[in-house]
């Protein structure tokens, strides 16, 4: 390798390790951790009331920020990235896990909670990661709108078939 293949390199492997360390998502991660795992009295009052309010307006508000970011022709372009990877996510990773999952000999409600885990739609953090992170945040976005809709179709009709067939 060239000298400045190493330098491109190295510049950054050192910019994502800052970045992963400088996310908010991770240090509250990590605070939570530490906090949990320490001796200290658990949140009450005040402090506790506002977290609960916060948590509650957090996936509304990520899905708004989210779908202000969508890209509509590029969300349902048939060869795009984002249709690619909403299938991946709705069929192709459903389809996986069942066939792991009969490789393993689960049935019943095993099945059905491996279904629903694999098929659930695209998490509203990961929009805001990839944000953060300074990634493809419309792509995130368009992923995140399409699997959440279309993934509800796809986990019930899922959901009917396995049952159907005697899995779930």
């Amino acid at each position: 390798m060239s000298k400045s293949v190493d330098d491109t390199w190295l510049s950054r492997s050192t910019m994502i390790i800052k970045k992963l360390f400088t996310n908010p998502l991770i240090i509250a991660l990590v605070a939570a951790f530490a906090y949990k795992a320490s001796p200290l009295p658990p949140i009450t009052g005040v402090i506790h009331t506002t977290g609960d309010l916060l948590a509650a307006v957090a996936l509304p508000l990520a899905l708004i920020c989210a779908g202000a970011s969508i890209d509509l022709k590029s969300m349902l372009h048939p060869s795009g990235l984002s249709m690619q990877a909403s299938i991946g996510r709705i069929i192709v990773a459903p389809l996986i896990a069942i066939a792991i999952g009969l490789g393993f000999g689960l049935s019943g409600v095993h099945m059905g909670v491996l279904f629903l885990m694999a098929a659930s739609p695209t998490a509203a953090a990961s929009y805001v990661m990839a944000k953060a992170m300074g990634g493809n945040d419309v792509l995130a976005a368009n992923i995140l709108a399409f699997t959440t809709v279309v993934g509800m179709f796809g986990m019930a009709i899922g959901a009917a078939i396995l049952r159907g067939s005697g899995l779930m």
